[in-house]
């Protein structure tokens, strides 16, 4: 098994029932990002910390695993349904901070 495919379900793993991530330390990890960059860019915005988590979860899917795009479809799908059902007025803000955390 690839090591992007090991990424893919270990982040498919995290994947919340509802299609959101929390955002926490082994998610982080997990996607190579810092937990107190991606909560720091949270908390200046006001935005939900799960909403930014799982929009840098969508982000990091683009830009790292787009190989694995088939794979990862419909992990990404539900995010967006609960995304945009949830958070539609900060998605597109979120999605361009997200950009400059996912390297």
């Amino acid at each position: 098994m690839s090591g992007e495919r090991e990424k893919l379900l270990a982040i498919a793993a995290m994947q919340q029932f509802n299609g959101s991530f929390a955002l926490n330390q082994q998610f982080c990890t997990c996607l190579g990002v810092a937990l107190s960059s991606v909560e720091q860019a949270a908390n200046t915005r006001r935005w939900n910390k799960d909403a930014f988590a799982t929009v840098v979860a969508l982000v990091y899917f683009l830009k790292k695993l787009t190989s694995l795009k088939d794979d990862w479809e419909l992990i990404a799908d539900k995010s967006k349904i609960w995304l945009l059902a949830n958070y539609r007025e900060f998605a597109d803000d979120m999605f361009e901070c997200a950009q400059t955390l996912v390297l």
